[in-house]
């Protein structure tokens, strides 16, 4: 029983040893392991494409396309080592070749040295160029794998990603001291942050305006897409076309601007001399009189009608008219002065949004809006709208229906108490106290004025007042941003932004737009992975070849075998005896032609020269005191026949006589 279980075992193992030593079996196998590993990398490539990095017992993806990679690598180089050693007796075979060729091919089985030789050697003229040409490109395979996987953004949905915006504002109040019906007394109170961001838009910049706009944003960059928002929209107009020039006489009792304006003049003045008026439709004027200089006049309201270039817009919040003067030449003409026109209006913005680093940027655009006549009216109450030339009045009741818009089918809204307050507000701000004084609402003069005295005529009787060297005199204190700033069109846009920022933030719905956040991701660049695939495929075809020409050309499954480079060599006989140098060989080896034999073909044929061969007498390795039976007898006879009859393949070898 236990002699039998011993020769069960000594098969397996005899079998085993058969697959492993004298078949293709771990070559394929081990190919086929190849594309196994590939396979696998591609899996997690696929599979971890735009997804977040992530770390597993501290391996890494990059960790584990490595791994795959190497193994992969590492098999196939295995694969295509064999095939090259193959190579050397597949070339042998049925034909005459160099000797040094066999070191050619054994060179090139063992690593880049000996491929780069077999491709200069073979000129690419044998297939085994095509192991060469795979184990030189495998150097490159590494750093193509590693440029595979990459780090990149993608934009994902994201509840805790929000930005504020606005479909109802109904910040501000009014209050009723008294009175009843058209002689009630109303006193409009703005909110306190409304009233802030108008102050702020005015002095602030567009950039720290806009960071004041609330948002949620859990990582460095989140975005959002087109929303629309209630806001307040600015557009400026440059109306220095419709300015024109009228003279004015002397002692006509036209009032002075300039001694009306200035704080220290008598008031009564009236004009000692021609001069001009600069004037645009609206009544808005500025007078070029020699003793006062005007820098700046302006003309704020509510009312479109009493505007230029807004009388259409039933949406208008204010509007303010400047004429200021670039030249400080007297007498002044058309060319010394620049007009322009400012309005603030609600509207409907669509707004791009984005936060990179903790920065809010934004993109807005007005959209076309149109106004709903009624909204939150009262049924006993009726309202002409035509009959409205303003959104408000002063001492206005508040039933006076809000203020409606509708774009893209979606409604917003503007409470009347919120329009009144911030328009009481805005009269504040942009209107000097006495409202309306010789056309202006407000004024900048720069220029240190002279005021006129009465004396007798013919003599200079202007006399200087500002002794004290007391600075520009300006009203309302907002003037003196208007005139200082470089660009009035921008300070209107930046004023607009600062209050609809406000309105998002203060929306009486809490409306947010939910966005997206940007995740850092896995990025696949898939080209870098064509140069294993490539190398994988290309071995496993030259694995397919290899075995075919060895069936067909009845060469020995030899491969690398030393022993079988032991045996070729006992056969050949001694054609180096004479060389002991690496160098004499490959010179002998360069002249000397080899060929695998036929069976029971001659062992050796030299048509130049005689080589000494071991004699067909047995040659026995024997130890003092008899023969050792572990020791094997090597009888290189010419012609070995066993009992069996299997005859051992030949060599046989010429030498160029024209080389020797």
């Amino acid at each position: 029983m236990a002699f039998g279980h011993q020769s069960f075992r000594r098969r397996i193992i005899n079998n085993l040893d058969y697959l492993f030593k004298d078949t293709w079996y771990p070559e394929v196998l081990s190919i086929f392991t190849a594309w196994i590993a590939l396979a696998t990398l591609l899996f997690l490539l696929g599979y971890y494409f735009n997804t977040t990095p992530f770390t597993w017992h501290s391996l890494t993806l990059n960790t584990w396309v490595s791994i795959f990679s190497t193994i992969m690598k590492s098999l196939l180089l295995f694969t295509v080592s064999a095939c090259l050693s193959q190579w050397m007796y597949i070339s042998f075979s049925q034909r005459k070749s160099r000797l040094l060729d066999f070191n050619m091919y054994d060179g090139a089985s063992r690593g880049l040295n000996g491929s780069f030789g077999l491709l200069w050697g073979t000129k690419f003229r044998s297939i085994a160029s095509i192991g060469a040409v795979i184990t030189i490109s495998s150097l490159a395979i590494d750093p193509f794998v590693q440029q595979v996987i990459g780090l990149g953004h993608i934009e994902m949905s994201s509840n805790t990603t929000s930005i504020s915006l606005a479909t109802k504002y109904a910040k501000g109040m009014q209050h009723r001291l008294g009175g009843s019906g058209p002689s009630v007394n109303i006193m409009p109170t703005i909110d306190f942050s409304m009233q802030s961001a108008i102050t702020t838009g005015l002095s602030a910049s567009e950039r720290n305006i806009q960071q004041q706009v609330n948002f949620k944003c859990p990582s460095s960059q989140c975005a959002w897409t087109p929303f629309l928002t209630l806001g307040v929209c600015s557009s400026c107009n440059d109306v220095s076309s419709k300015l024109f020039r009228r003279e004015i006489g002397a002692f006509r009792n036209q009032l002075l601007q300039g001694a009306l304006f200035d704080f220290n003049a008598p008031k009564n003045l009236t004009a000692q001399q021609p001069f001009a008026d600069f004037e645009l439709p609206n009544g808005l004027h500025l007078q070029d009189y020699e003793n006062f200089t005007i820098d700046m006049v302006t003309f704020s309201t509510s009312d479109w009608n009493q505007t230029i270039t807004f009388q259409h817009n039933d949406t208008l919040l204010w509007a303010l008219t400047v004429i200021k003067r670039v030249s400080k030449a007297y007498p002044a003409n058309l060319n010394d002065f620049f007009a322009l026109e400012c309005g603030l209006s609600y509207c409907v913005q669509n707004i791009s949004a984005l936060v990179a680093n903790s920065t809010v940027l934004e993109d807005s655009t007005m959209l076309l809006s149109k106004q709903d006549g009624i909204s939150n009216l009262p049924q006993t109450l009726e309202v002409n709208d035509n009959s409205r030339t303003s959104l408000w009045k002063p001492n206005e009741a508040s039933q006076i229906p809000d203020l409606q818009l509708t774009s893209n089918d979606t409604k917003f809204n503007v409470t009347y108490a919120s329009i009144s307050s911030i328009a009481t507000f805005l009269n504040t701000t942009f209107v000097m106290p006495g409202d309306r004084n010789l056309g202006a609402t407000g004024f900048f003069m720069s220029s240190l004025p002279k005021v006129i005295v009465p004396g007798p005529a013919g003599q200079n009787n202007s006399t200087d007042i500002n002794k004290d060297g007391q600075g520009p005199e300006f009203q309302p204190t907002v003037m003196q941003q208007l005139y200082n700033t470089p660009n009035i069109t921008q300070t209107f846009e930046v004023l607009a932004k600062s209050m609809s920022i406000n309105m998002r933030n203060n929306d009486d719905n809490h409306t947010v737009q939910f966005g997206t956040i940007s995740v850092t991701v896995y990025k696949v660049r898939w080209g870098w992975i064509t140069l294993p695939i490539l190398s994988l495929l290309v071995g496993t075809v030259f694995l397919v070849l290899t075995m075919w020409f060895s069936r067909t050309k009845g060469a020995p499954l030899w491969k690398s075998s030393a022993l079988a480079v032991l045996k070729v060599g006992h056969r050949i006989g001694d054609v180096f005896k004479d060389e002991d140098a690496i160098g004499a060989m490959e010179r002998r080896a360069q002249h000397v032609h080899v060929e695998l034999g036929k069976e029971n073909g001659a062992l050796l044929s030299d048509s130049a020269t005689c080589f000494e061969v071991m004699s067909g007498k047995e040659n026995e390795v024997e130890k003092e005191g008899g023969e050792d039976e572990h020791l094997v007898r090597v009888s290189p006879g010419l012609e070995q026949k066993g009992a069996s009859g299997y005859s051992i393949p030949r060599f046989s070898w010429e030498s160029d006589r024209k080389h020797a």
